[in-house]
């Protein structure tokens, strides 16, 4: 549910707000809020797969949790200078370096945990499981479209880096994931 909350308001700001850059919308709320609900996902997975995943899934699993409380901090920020503006879509005024950084480092453990998560799943059983496989495909999709990106046509290297685009593969992995915690979840039950 997260997954598709932050996906769909990402999806939906150039639709309702165009090119512009913005400090904060009405949005950062739906964005918030599916992080929220991701990041309450890492204690699912943790309390489902208990030690099967060994040291390495526990590494990678507190990287993904690390990345996201990042990113959900960026939003609860944006959230902050929404509501100070008396709920109005608050317009970009510069580049605002300290937001950058920590967006660019919070997408980077997000997708390299994740990577390291799916791997430590794949071990885990005699043949990959599909969360295994797209936690893995998650992060690596990413890597191969930065390396490729001059070779990319304008448009879709845009596309890719200027949005939250990149880290759509990794969100359709916990999407994926949550499902096979939920039914892990109910055969424990």
């Amino acid at each position: 549910m997260g997954a598709f909350c932050w996906i769909a308001s990402s999806l939906l700001e150039p639709v309702v707000f165009g090119t512009r850059p913005y400090d904060a919308t009405v949005l950062d709320v739906f964005r918030l809020l599916g992080w929220t609900l991701m990041i309450s996902g890492v204690i699912g997975v943790a309390t489902t797969f208990g030690n099967q995943y060994g040291r390495s899934g526990r590494i990678g699993l507190g990287v993904v949790a690390s990345g996201m409380v990042l990113i959900a901090g960026l939003h609860v920020r944006a959230v902050i200078v929404l509501v100070s503006a008396g709920f109005r879509a608050v317009p970009t005024t510069g580049e605002n370096t300290l937001v950058l950084v920590a967006a660019y480092a919070g997408s980077t453990l997000v997708v390299v945990g994740a990577g390291s998560l799916g791997i430590a799943l794949w071990r885990v059983s005699p043949r990959p499981t599909i969360a295994a496989v797209v936690l893995v495909v998650a992060a690596v999709l990413p890597l191969v479209a930065l390396l490729s990106s001059g070779v990319l046509p304008a448009t879709p290297r845009r596309l890719w880096l200027q949005s939250g685009t990149l880290l759509v593969p990794f969100a359709a992995a916990w999407a994926v994931l949550g499902a096979v915690v939920y039914r892990r979840a109910g055969r424990q039950d």
